[in-house]
């Protein structure tokens, strides 16, 4: 398929053509892809140079069948699924003295921490109750240069204030991307009826 066909592809089915989600356009988009070809803001997939690149890193007697097959395989291993993933997520109820603000918590059972945007820690006027100084490891084996983080204590509750627990939490600038909303009621109904 050519580059203006796989385009043309992204484009009718509404998705971005930085990160190929549904939902925004590329000038709005805030996922910091990066192509493995050119180095710019797409999946490689997307790439225009990718014919040349294709042409220019194999010789001749590398451009069998097989190899091919590989190259297209590990190019699409870079796209999003073709449905969209759902994150565990709760909204609850953030209390500090008389401030208290709903927010939606992301329950990640991979992290050793847990955390608070620092706008939110702003918004509920928190005093830091001490800090942290420690590198994040990253998908893939990376590892994030060494930074500060504040920690608060935090009073969450329940929705419904049936159950609330002080929590400490660690500052952090951003959390995540934005997180997909379900759209199809049937699974909003069932998961409703899970309760």
């Amino acid at each position: 398929m050519s580059y203006e066909d796989r385009k043309a592809q992204v484009i009718r089915k509404r998705c971005c053509l930085v990160c190929l989600k549904v939902g925004h356009l590329a000038k709005r988009c805030h996922s910091s892809v990066r192509c493995l070809i050119c180095k710019r803001r797409h999946y490689p997939l997307l790439c225009p140079d990718l014919r040349k690149g294709k042409e220019s890193n194999f010789s001749p007697k590398d451009r069998t069948a097989d190899n091919e097959q590989r190259s297209t395989e590990t190019l699409l291993t870079n796209l999003p699924s073709e449905h969209e993933i759902y994150l565990k997520t709760i909204m609850i109820r953030l209390r500090n003295r008389d401030k208290e603000v709903c927010a939606r918590a992301l329950l990640d059972d991979g992290s050793q921490r847990s955390y608070i945007e620092k706008n939110l820690a702003a918004e509920l006027f928190l005093s830091p109750s001490g800090r942290e100084i420690f590198s994040q490891g990253l998908f893939g084996g990376g590892i994030s240069p060494a930074s500060e983080h504040k920690r608060y204590m935090v009073n969450v509750e329940s929705l419904n204030r049936k159950y609330s627990t002080p929590l400490s939490l660690l500052e952090q600038q951003k959390i995540c991307s934005t997180l997909p909303r379900i759209h199809d009621r049937k699974l909003l109904s069932e998961l409703s009826s899970e309760e």
